[in-house]
């Protein structure tokens, strides 16, 4: 008897665990027109999030792969850049490179937090922005907030968080 209420409640908090993650468009500028499947991506390093005086080490890299990974489903042609840049800069890369947008990333907030144990929440705020390499035209963009499930086993992290509006944001490019 006690295994059954064990596993009644092992299921419930899977149930809830799923169903606790909240993802919350904050602004959004649609594109005028799909882009073409031949579209190729300058996919440009964001710094590394932070919170407070805490840098997430190594959160503009996952950003900018998570991003990359979205886009690759769409176009053969997509590359990360190395290190962050300038806009202005990466639009010179990509236009040299022969690139037809550039794809920005911004995170705004990130915050990794112990939620297995202490009942706060992962957070991540962040900013897609897509530009057209030749003009420098806005194409589209998206600002959107995450936040995790409180029912936590550990090992969930902002980057977590992060795939589902990057590929929901690139698949309405196409």
């Amino acid at each position: 008897m006690k295994w059954g209420k064990f596993r009644s409640a092992l299921l419930a908090a899977i149930v809830l665990s799923a169903c606790g993650t909240k993802y919350v468009p904050v602004a959004f500028e649609a594109p005028r027109e799909a882009l073409k499947k031949q579209s190729s991506f300058y996919v440009m390093l964001p710094n590394n999030g932070r919170y407070g005086g805490t840098t997430y080490e190594n959160s503009g890299e996952m950003t900018a792969q998570i991003v990359a990974k979205a886009l690759a489903v769409h176009s053969a042609q997509v590359w990360q850049a190395p290190f962050p840049q300038s806009l202005n800069a990466a639009l010179a890369s990509a236009r040299q490179a022969n690139y037809s947008h550039v794809f920005q990333s911004t995170i705004l907030n990130w915050e990794d937090r112990a939620t297995e144990w202490s009942g706060i929440k992962d957070k991540l705020s962040v900013r897609f922005e897509v530009y057209e390499v030749q003009t420098g035209r806005l194409v589209s963009s998206l600002v959107t907030d995450a936040s995790s499930s409180i029912w936590t086993l550990g090992g969930d992290h902002p980057q977590d968080l992060l795939a589902s509006p990057a590929q929901s944001f690139v698949g309405g490019l196409f």
